[in-house]
């Protein structure tokens, strides 16, 4: 990127979904860029100052209100922190990634800014899982008011997720506090076979063990 006002510099990442994510806007201060700087970004990045910013990894960034001309698609847009708290894990994991994909760029201001050698998308596969149960045992015949369930790269929505023990057990309520956490009241039936077993988070077509 160069650009003569960096933190005019919009950029937006439309998925073959339609998913719509700003990445960048009012970044890297005032200052030129006349000799470019390759930007990557990614969720584990570090965060990408409202100062000049170099080369390297940040996290996706918004600090204004960006507003993209056609051919961009029209707003609402997912925005990142700080004008809001997306991430590209959270609009973009879960979903398919076959199709066409496509950056918008704009200069807000002077519109003398470029993108020069064009741009790539790396997809890196992550799969969710259920990392712990507490507790992970129980009586035969008991009711259990809270079993904590914690889950890594999980999307959990309260209302829409469910849970499964296994045959004998069933769950009279779950309430998900997050993304990655919920909590499950339930009653194991006094003949529930004895053993290890499985529990099952299923959030639409995400299915976790």
């Amino acid at each position: 990127i160069t650009a003569t006002n960096p933190s005019e510099v919009a950029l937006l990442l439309v998925g073959p979904g339609g998913q719509k994510f700003v990445i960048m806007y009012g970044a890297g201060g005032t200052s030129a860029i006349s000799t470019g700087v390759n930007l990557t970004f990614s969720d584990v990045g570090a965060s990408l100052p409202t100062s000049t910013y170099s080369s390297g990894t940040y996290k996706p960034a918004d600090y204004g209100t960006p507003a993209f001309p056609s051919p961009a698609p029209l707003s609402p847009y997912s925005l990142p922190a700080s004008g809001g708290s997306a991430t590209l894990g959270s609009v973009f994991s879960g979903t398919d990634p076959n199709g066409t994909w496509s950056l918008f760029a704009i200069d807000a201001g002077t519109g003398n800014a470029a993108i020069a050698g064009g741009w790539c998308l790396t997809i890196t596969p992550v799969i969710p899982v259920i990392t712990s149960v507490i507790p992970n045992s129980g009586q035969q015949g008991a009711t259990i008011a809270s079993v904590g369930i914690t889950g890594q790269n999980t999307h959990f929505v309260n209302g829409t997720s469910t849970a499964n023990f296994g045959t004998g057990i069933t769950v009279n309520s779950l309430t998900v506090t997050d993304a990655t956490h919920a909590t499950a009241n339930i009653t194991i039936n006094p003949v529930a076979s004895i053993g290890n077993r499985d529990v099952t988070m299923t959030t639409g077509g995400e299915v976790v063990i």
